[in-house]
């Protein structure tokens, strides 16, 4: 298996596995403190700030690992 495919194969699972994670967590969340499930859309407005703040440190240290 190339390298471009592997390091795709394993970044897809990784990235199903968190979040699945992070689901299961938010269902037990909601649960324990006998809310409706319905999010406010500040909290995802939050969260998808969140998720892009990630992806910005992943390409800063993949452009720091190359040079």
């Amino acid at each position: 298996m190339k390298h471009r495919a592997r390091v795709l194969l394993i970044g897809g699972l990784t990235g199903a596995l968190v979040g699945l994670v992070g689901a299961w967590l938010y269902v037990r969340m909601v649960r324990s403190n006998g809310r409706s499930g319905q999010t406010a859309p500040a909290e995802l407005i939050r969260l998808g700030l969140s998720v892009v703040g990630v992806l910005r440190q992943i390409v800063a240290l993949s452009r720091a690992l190359t040079i």
